[in-house]
């Protein structure tokens, strides 16, 4: 849930502080009860969310045949989430683990030419 800020002009109300008005985003009950019902990791979820909010796609894409592709952890389905709601290939590994394996590999060459 997100929230907006209220009109503060007019009280003695700091700008910022607890008093916001709630503001829902993407949100659908029955798409919420298939997500859990396959117990998708929460990073999953947001993500599935963020996109709907961003117009990427709506809840009806949100199939049960999607929502069983993205099941498992966080680190294995979250990264996932924006190639199966578009119908692309999946992604083997995260950006981040793909960083990490070239950095370590980049490590490995220079370590070796070192040695040399």
């Amino acid at each position: 849930m997100m929230t907006a800020p209220r009109n503060h002009s007019q009280t003695n109300e700091p700008k910022f502080g607890a008093n916001l008005d709630p503001f829902f985003i993407a949100h659908d009950a029955a798409a919420q009860y298939h997500l859990d019902e396959n117990h998708l990791a929460w990073g999953t979820v947001y993500e599935i969310a963020r996109g709907i909010t961003k117009g990427q796609w709506t809840w009806a894409a949100v199939t049960r045949e999607r929502i069983e592709q993205l099941r498992g952890n966080n680190a294995r389905a979250a990264h996932q989430v924006t190639a199966v709601m578009q119908g692309r290939e999946v992604p083997r590994m995260s950006v981040g683990e793909l960083w990490c394996v070239s950095c370590i590999a980049l490590v490995r060459r220079m370590r070796f030419k070192l040695l040399m």
